[in-house]
């Protein structure tokens, strides 16, 4: 009896988790680290700003060597795995709650507004049970002068004794608003942009929806920063008292810049994991992958 339900099932963990996530760590450090910087600056744990990605990419290696560049690797690949089966199991709670009542739903405009709160209450629930990992993911990269941290188990036992369990919720909120206002953008453009394109331009559509998709990041990054900015403040004596204390305070004292700090790289990241998958995608149409399905028998 075969221990996966399908054959692939350990290539797709390995091909769409382990692999791109640990190859493209470098960039998701140097994006975090921009992110925190100024927080670090502000409790002494990093005494010089980087001034971009080059800069922050070679402070990193010169201060901490090739190895930090790898930092929270495995929290993230962790966050990613559980986060898809979560996800789909969450996905498969709602529907069927949302099946009895489709047909009391014939308006397109309500149609559209449900799926968007079956995406939205999916996430949100995912995200429920993955964000200590995304909190422990932090708290590693940016963990520079005092090596505080051992593991992501160490940060869990240190963070729950400082500030309980809420500390590992930090900036939760913030996550969450950026969730349901990027999963508006996505299905407002799917349901009523796509449909009304002229077919000369449909040729286009999926430039069209990256664009899109790009654009509304761009918008919604500060929450993902001012989040993880609340994240740096557990176990600090100084806390934010909520989301518009924490926009206010960085707005006053740096500027509306310090919002977009490394956002340029994350979008760099996101668009180089997309075309990872879509070259995976046509690699595995090309190229039999049975040779790895008898690696994975091996081990069964």
């Amino acid at each position: 009896m075969s221990f996966f339900p399908n054959d692939s099932l350990l290539a797709q963990v390995l091909f769409f988790q382990c692999l791109p996530h640990s190859f493209f760590s470098p960039l998701h450090v140097i994006k975090i680290r921009l992110q925190c910087q100024n927080e670090m600056l502000t409790t002494h744990t990093l005494t010089k700003l980087s001034h971009g990605p080059s800069s922050c990419m070679w402070m990193i290696r010169i201060h901490e060597g090739n190895i930090a560049f790898w930092k929270g690797n495995l929290s993230n690949i962790i966050l990613n795995c559980l986060n898809q089966l979560t996800s789909s199991l969450f996905f498969q709670i709602f529907k069927e709650q949302y099946d009895t009542y489709d047909e009391n739903f014939d308006d397109h405009w309500k149609k559209t507004l449900i799926d968007w709160f079956l995406s939205v209450a999916t996430l949100v629930s995912s995200l429920g049970i993955t964000y200590s990992l995304e909190f422990a993911r932090t708290r590693l990269i940016n963990d520079i002068q005092s090596k505080k941290y051992k593991g992501i188990l160490d940060v869990y036992s240190k963070t729950m004794r400082s500030d309980g369990i809420s500390g590992l919720y930090r900036g939760f909120s913030a996550f969450c608003l950026q969730i349901a206002l990027f999963r508006a953008i996505l299905f407002s453009y799917q349901d009523f942009i796509y449909p009304k394109l002229e077919k000369k331009y449909l040729h286009y559509s999926s430039f069209i929806e990256m664009g899109i998709l790009g654009l509304a990041i761009y918008c919604f990054y500060p929450l993902e920063t001012m989040s993880r900015r609340m994240m740096m403040r557990s176990g600090e004596r100084n806390k934010y008292k909520g989301l518009m204390d924490c926009y206010q305070t960085i707005m006053k004292k740096e500027g509306y810049r310090a919002f977009y700090n490394g956002a340029g790289t994350y979008i760099c990241t996101q668009a180089a994991m997309v075309t990872f998958a879509l070259s995976w995608t046509w690699i595995s149409g090309c190229f039999s992958v049975k040779w790895l399905s008898e690696i994975i028998k091996k081990f069964e």
